[in-house]
């Protein structure tokens, strides 16, 4: 059976099943609101909007697969994705259209392992008033200078009958805001049951579309988008351009995140990174008081640093990112 065989069963068992609300008991705002927040992705581009990450495969690299709509990365050009003010760029090339509804799936690598992925709802059966909660980066406007989070709450308000326009057929009351377009539906067990649509179809309602349809194209068409390039993206200027009188990033006002990159201690090794890579690095014994370790360089984005721990490792045989610290 095709996919868009799939889809209109999916349709026609109207995404996700009107039925009663499941008696269990749910986690509380805060808790639903904690496991938004690390799932839920801020892009920026060409246009600006949310996602979701719903995968994570691999190893050195790992590969996060993103969820959002069609609408936020379908015009040319490079897009950021920022999570947890961690930074990757990723090309156009590399995003995956789902044909027949407003979504799109990309993808981008990092030695890091910490980022969950999202739990899922497959056909979870979802009724009129139940408990919704929505979750994205919202638009600079007005009041607020900066795009910033939002987690909203509302509920189901109807499953409109499908196929409609796009894949939506989520309609619910939770007021919702541009940029949070691609964030993710979730119910009161912080499942994602859905894809927010945001403002685009705000006419009508605020609208998302059933999460199972991205299941049934997962299971038939999936792959990873880590693979999907026709170029290899740029080098990063903190990963070249060696010697260095400083290897780090600047240092802006205010109270900043950074995280430090380590070596293993000896003389001569804390002189060949000095004469090869960064003429600042240091022994460091406060990391821990039975060794001493050499601090080679501190970044704010944590992809950079883990990048950077990488080429230390292949050059010296050590290297790790350490705890972050603020300053």
């Amino acid at each position: 059976m095709n996919f868009c065989a799939r889809l209109s069963m999916v349709f026609l068992s109207a995404g996700i099943a009107v039925l009663q609300a499941q008696l269990v008991m749910g986690l509380t705002t805060a808790q639903i609101r904690e496991k938004a927040a690390a799932i839920t992705v801020r892009i920026d581009g060409p246009n600006n909007g949310s996602g979701v990450i719903v995968e994570k495969e691999g190893s050195n690299p790992i590969c996060y697969t993103v969820l959002t709509n069609w609408h936020v990365v379908e015009r040319q050009g490079n897009y950021i994705v920022e999570i947890r003010g961690d930074r990757y760029i990723v090309n156009s090339s590399q995003i995956r259209r789902i044909q027949g509804v407003d979504l799109a799936v990309l993808g981008f690598q990092t030695e890091y392992n910490g980022y969950p992925k999202a739990a899922l709802g497959d056909s979870v059966p979802v009724g009129q008033s139940d408990r919704v909660y929505v979750a994205g980066w919202a638009d600079k406007d007005g009041i607020s200078l900066q795009r910033r989070f939002m987690f909203v709450d509302g509920s189901i308000r109807d499953v409109l009958p499908g196929p409609r326009e796009g894949g939506y057929t989520l309609r619910y009351t939770n007021l919702t805001q541009p940029g949070m377009s691609g964030g993710p539906v979730l119910n009161d067990q912080g499942i994602v049951i859905g894809i927010n649509g945001s403002g685009k179809y705000g006419e009508i309602g605020f609208l998302g579309i059933p999460i199972n349809i991205f299941s049934v194209w997962d299971r038939q068409y999936g792959r990873s988008p880590c693979g999907i390039s026709s170029s290899a993206p740029p080098p990063r200027p903190e990963l070249t351009g060696f010697p260095k009188q400083t290897c780090g990033g600047s240092n802006p006002p205010g109270l900043q995140t950074w995280y430090p990159v380590f070596v293993n201690y000896s003389e001569q090794r804390l002189r060949q990174i000095q004469s090869r890579f960064c003429r600042d690095a240091f022994p460091n014994d406060k990391r821990d008081p039975n060794r001493t370790y050499i601090q080679v360089v501190s970044f704010q984005n944590r992809a950079i640093a883990e990048a950077f721990a990488q080429l230390m490792k292949k050059e010296f045989g050590s290297g790790e990112v350490g705890e972050a610290y603020s300053r």
